[in-house]
């Protein structure tokens, strides 16, 4: 699989990586059923049970103002589950 912008930042760290890429991942998801909605910052907080400052940073992509656990509450609400699957690799 190609690098991304997280191989760059976190070098030498594959779980460091990996929840970033996670977290980047979820808050993706996250805003495209917002924006699916057609929900504003106030109808998001209220969907989320957040505040409008955190809806607006999600909204936002300020990735570092969720943990994992924060961004896996919010899925249920917008309608979203977890799937996981092995990543395939390539011998270099």
């Amino acid at each position: 699989m190609a690098d991304t912008v997280w191989h760059d930042l976190h070098r030498g760290d594959p779980g460091k990586i990996a929840q970033m890429e996670a977290r980047s991942y979820l808050m993706m998801a996250i805003n495209e059923r917002i924006r699916e909605e057609g929900w504003n910052g106030r109808q998001a907080a209220q969907h989320l049970g957040i505040t409008e400052p955190q809806a607006s940073a999600l909204i936002n992509g300020k990735l570092s103002k969720f943990s994992m656990d924060a961004l896996v509450k919010m899925l249920e609400p917008v309608g979203l589950v977890i799937n996981v699957h092995r990543r395939e690799t390539v011998d270099a």
